[in-house]
């Protein structure tokens, strides 16, 4: 014995519930990719809410009336950077973008700027700014020397964890002052004070204080707000193919970091409700007819409709059409007949007047009601 398979046609696809199902789901995660946020953000971005990206240090900065300016290549840091007004100029490490020919046009641009901030560039990239320092790698935290300037890392006592420094061969030759010193000779950051066509600069050889994951821990904060808001305008240099200037603010950086999520979550919500309520996606349901329906039932649906539709009127009205209907079969009578009044007067003890007030005139439903049923009874023994 042979199964025998169904074949599947276009028609029986469109009337399939689960070719719809799957094509919506489908549809709703093709949408939820599409609006997703990009996670292909630079480390130390400050729209970069994940935790090697800066965006809780920017948010903070915001809120402190810092005016952030975000690059993102050649022309829109040199279009920022001569804008009047006292400026911070920060430098984010990204080795790939300084050293593919981003860092040409900084000599003449940093003459415009009153502070200039490195972060987390590697060897190259500093050599490549004209900055004759070593990084190698280093681990645990550090403490802050006296010898650094008060306005340069303010407060801050402590930065921790550190995984880069500077070499003590390079750290401290001038015009360099070495700073986060770890007692052994590696400096985790080191100032240059402002000269003829320079800037004061500092430069910090890890990117950690600034992170989202560790911008809490010690004096991390501390350090990275006093380095950063020296001046009413910071320009924050972050290497990448973006094409366009952002600007970022407290309520931006606001935004909650839930509503993908809860996007998703309303999209699949949507798709199971059409699914529950799609009831023609399945096979229509088979019944046998003629449908038989009794009598009393359709009367009883019908009274319970004028019951909550408070008609009152219409629903007497339906009881002397359908009382003078039976009286006239009762009487053999045609229907609508003239006469109906004055024969029916001859089996009532009611007069003519009063018959008619009954069948016709009567408004109150439930009076009504009784002497319709009063009066066909009384004909009906009468006739019989």
């Amino acid at each position: 014995m042979t199964a025998r398979i169904a074949s599947l046609t276009p028609k029986k696809l469109l009337k399939s519930w689960a070719a719809w199902g799957t094509l919506l789901v489908v549809c709703s995660l093709i949408l939820t990719y599409i609006i997703w946020p990009s996670n292909h953000v630079s480390e130390l971005d400050p729209e970069n809410p994940h935790p090697p990206g800066a965006k809780a240090l920017a948010v903070v900065l915001a809120r402190h009336g810092i005016s952030i300016q975000i690059a993102h290549n050649e022309s829109q840091l040199k279009e920022l950077v001569e804008k009047p007004g006292k400026k911070t100029l920060f430098f984010t490490g990204n080795s790939y973008y300084y050293g593919n020919g981003h860092s040409h046009i900084i000599p003449h641009l940093v003459k415009q700027v009153d502070r200039l901030v490195y972060a987390n560039l590697d060897t190259p990239a500093l050599e490549s700014n004209g900055l004759n320092l070593d990084v190698v790698p280093v681990g645990g935290a550090v403490a802050a020397k006296a010898a650094c300037p008060h306005t340069v890392f303010g407060k801050a006592k402590k930065t921790s964890p550190n995984d880069w420094a500077f070499s003590p061969d390079t750290a401290l030759k001038i015009p360099y002052i070495p700073c986060l010193d770890d007692g052994y000779g590696l400096a985790g950051a080191v100032y240059r004070p402002a000269s003829s066509g320079t800037p004061e600069t500092i430069v910090v050889a890890s990117g950690l204080i600034f992170q989202n994951s560790t911008i809490a821990e010690d004096d991390n904060a501390a350090a990275a707000l006093s380095l950063l808001s020296a001046h009413p305008t910071l320009i924050w240099y972050v290497p990448s193919s973006a094409a366009t200037i952002t600007t970022v603010d407290e309520e931006k950086s606001l935004w909650p970091q839930w509503y993908p999520q809860a996007l998703l979550l309303a999209e699949v919500g949507i798709v199971l409700f059409l699914l529950a309520k799609g009831r023609r996606f399945g096979r229509l349901a088979k019944e046998p007819l003629p449908v038989v329906v009794k009598a009393t039932e359709t009367t009883k649906s019908l009274g319970a409709l004028y019951e909550k539709s408070g008609d009152r009127k219409r629903a007497l009205g339906k009881l002397q059409a359908q009382t003078r209907t039976e009286l006239e079969k009762l009487l053999s009578l045609p229907t609508g007949a003239n006469n109906l009044v004055t024969i029916i007067s001859n089996y009532s003890h009611l007069n003519e007047q009063e018959i008619h007030f009954v069948l016709y005139e009567e408004t109150d439903l439930l009076k009504g009601a009784t002497a319709l049923k009063k009066l066909q009874q009384e004909v009906t023994d009468n006739v019989g």
